[in-house]
């Protein structure tokens, strides 16, 4: 089983017939293969390290939005 690790999934969008990528407080973005239910691709949004600010959005991490 596989899932983003810290927070909450902010977003999710169709790739193509069978992919979709999904975003999340983690600062991951995946690719999904709908017929296998398998991530085939995990990446970083942002390297940039700073404190998260506060008072923004609704966020259940410590990493800066991005």
């Amino acid at each position: 089983m596989e899932g983003h690790s810290d927070g909450e999934v902010w977003g999710l969008a169709p790739s193509d017939a069978t992919h979709v990528v999904t975003s999340g407080d983690d600062n991951k973005i995946k690719t999904w293969n709908t017929s296998t239910r398998k991530c085939e691709y995990t990446g970083k949004i942002s390297t940039e390290s700073r404190k998260a600010p506060k008072g923004g959005a609704s966020s259940l991490t410590e990493l800066p939005d991005s």
